[in-house]
């Protein structure tokens, strides 16, 4: 057992044990869950879209992972374009013209109704994961709309204990 005690002289003992993780019920949810179900069932045309910083990206190779574990291939990822922490004009576009069923969007969109709204007008479904500040609840977002943000979870209980 010398890799354990190599762990322990250094102080990493700790690196090799199992964190327990306590699953958030985050009312949104349901709906993203529906919609993946389609997705993955159906083999939807999807794609995806993060705003351009560091958790826009992790949240892209989240997203990467779990289609790879389940063995999805049919979407593609919008390349980082115009800097902006918006969704951007670009990917709406070609979410339109390029015939997506699906976008899935990261780290943005919570206060965009009018780019959500025109992606439903063209007959796709939107996901949005976000955790920016919206003056929005969740009733205010159409009905084409999955969204999950923990601004708007922690509104509902009255505190801030829920993080995306």
């Amino acid at each position: 057992m010398a890799f354990y005690k190599k762990l322990k002289d250094l102080g990493l003992s700790d690196v090799i044990n199992r964190t327990t993780y306590h699953p958030q019920n985050l009312k949104g949810s349901k709906r993203i869950y529906n919609y993946l179900d389609d997705i993955i069932n159906n083999n939807r045309k999807v794609l995806l879209y993060g705003d351009y910083d560091a958790d826009g990206l992790c949240c892209i190779l989240n997203w990467k992972e779990t289609f790879s574990l389940l063995r999805y291939i049919n979407y593609d990822i919008f390349p980082y374009g115009n800097r902006t922490h918006k969704l951007d004009k670009e990917a709406v576009k070609r979410a339109i013209e390029g015939g997506y069923q699906y976008i899935i969007i990261n780290d943005t969109a919570s206060n965009e109704l009018d780019k959500l709204n025109k992606l439903l007008k063209y007959g796709l479904k939107v996901i949005v994961v976000d955790h920016h500040q919206t003056k929005y609840n969740y009733e205010d977002y159409p009905k084409g709309v999955a969204i999950v943000n923990n601004v708007i979870e922690n509104r509902l209980i009255g505190r801030d204990r829920k993080s995306v």
